[in-house]
């Protein structure tokens, strides 16, 4: 009646199993008409597996933490996710609308969640170039306090994708690590006894006192030496052979078997010291060196006088 073609897709059943086709029917000139049709439920199935496909992945989007918007080949936005909506202030009837990309970047300049740029209209357009590249770009926005991670993916089909992480309190964290890391160095280089750490069999932090107490070169400690390294520098700067591998069984032990033990040492130059290596949480070990040379003095200057003393009185008796 129309004298065009028609087509439409039907369910059918061939050899027992639910097919798809799709039918044509042609209008002949001599007024008969031809019609054929197209096994389509390959397409059919790959099409509803996408389809699914896209859903999950949505889904997984919305979920995260990060603000993820999504813009068509024409930069008409196609999707977004809850976070997105809550960082930009954006209201859900504005976006119903699949506003373009600049529009978008406007209404995030309006909420004053943009950087600060002196020429928006070109700023605006180098963003814009996010659709034409081959590889993703990635930038930082400091918004009045706050830190994000831009992430802007190319899609395959021509769209772009934007990711938005808010890092503002990792970056708070990693500050407040350094700062504990300072504080933590001008602690252990005020105390009066030699400290170290290790960690995994290597020594990890240590104290200006430890490194002063052992005379070793600047940059032997800043290669963080295994403790049986360690023990080798120690070897010849003791007064006794076995005290260095002595020193090395405490840290093993702490580190190990998680045991408190101690133990004294001296070295060639006359000082004494007490040694002690103290477990640490995650398989750390603490080594502190007391220096009590001049404990040791006093007590045999003591002793001394006081066998002078007793000679004095058999003397006086005799």
């Amino acid at each position: 009646d129309t004298q065009e073609p028609q087509r439409v897709t039907m369910p059918a059943t061939i050899g027992g199993e639910r097919r798809t086709l799709r039918l044509f029917d042609i209008p002949l000139p001599t007024g008969g008409v031809a019609g054929f049709a197209i096994d389509v439920e390959e397409v059919m199935q790959a099409r509803g597996d996408l389809r699914r496909f896209e859903a999950a992945q949505r889904a997984m989007l919305d979920r995260l933490s990060a603000g993820v918007v999504q813009f068509a080949p024409d930069h008409s936005l196609v999707f977004y996710n809850q976070p997105f909506l809550r960082m930009f202030s954006m209201r859900r009837e504005w976006l119903a609308d699949k506003p373009e990309f600049d529009r978008v970047l406007e209404r995030m300049r309006e909420a004053n969640r943009v950087p600060d740029a002196r020429d928006f209209p070109a700023w605006k357009a180098e963003r814009r170039e996010w659709f034409r590249m081959a590889e993703p770009a990635e930038e930082s926005w400091v918004l009045s306090g706050t830190h994000l991670r831009v992430v802007a993916q190319p899609l395959p089909e021509g769209g772009l994708l934007l990711i938005f992480e808010d890092r503002t309190r990792q970056l708070e964290l990693q500050r407040e690590h350094g700062e504990m890391q300072q504080v933590r160095t001008a602690t252990l280089d005020s105390l009066n006894e030699s400290v170290a750490v290790f960690a995994r069999g290597r020594l990890q932090l240590w104290n200006r006192r430890f490194r002063a107490t052992w005379g070793f070169a600047e940059g032997f400690l800043d290669g963080h030496p295994q403790i049986a390294t360690l023990v080798k520098e120690l070897t010849p700067r003791l007064s006794r052979a076995g005290a260095a591998e002595m020193i090395g069984d405490l840290i093993r032990s702490a580190a190990k078997d998680r045991q408190q033990r101690g133990g004294t040492i001296a070295t060639r130059d006359g000082r004494q010291f007490e040694v002690s290596a103290v477990p640490l949480p995650d398989g750390n070990a603490l080594l502190t060196m007391v220096d009590t040379t001049d404990r040791h003095r006093v007590e045999r200057e003591l002793r001394d006088r006081n066998e002078a003393l007793e000679v004095a009185d058999r003397v006086k008796t005799a």
